[in-house]
């Protein structure tokens, strides 16, 4: 019984919070304390990219003339941040 309640309440909550947004009331506002700066994206070399070395079974490091970049696969990134795209010259 207290389960239908539960689900019961949890509805009427989705309900109330869809028709406040139907009105144009966001709610309170989201916003980032003390964002972190995003970094510039790197650029690399394309000699630079070749000479990537390898640091275990699943990761690269390339040595860049400003910081060392480490290279994962896809299915390895947490909670790093990341870009997908690089600039080679």
């Amino acid at each position: 019984m207290s389960l239908l309640l539960e689900a019961l309440k949890k509805a009427e909550k989705a309900k109330e919070e869809a028709q406040r947004r139907a009105k144009g009331d966001a709610g309170p506002e989201l916003r980032i304390e003390n964002p972190s700066p995003i970094p510039e994206k790197p650029v690399l070399t394309r000699a630079e990219l070749l000479a990537a070395s390898r640091l275990d079974k699943r990761s690269w490091e390339v040595k860049t003339a400003a910081v060392p970049l480490k290279m994962l696969p896809f299915t390895e990134i947490n909670e790093e941040r990341y870009t997908t795209y690089l600039n080679v010259t």
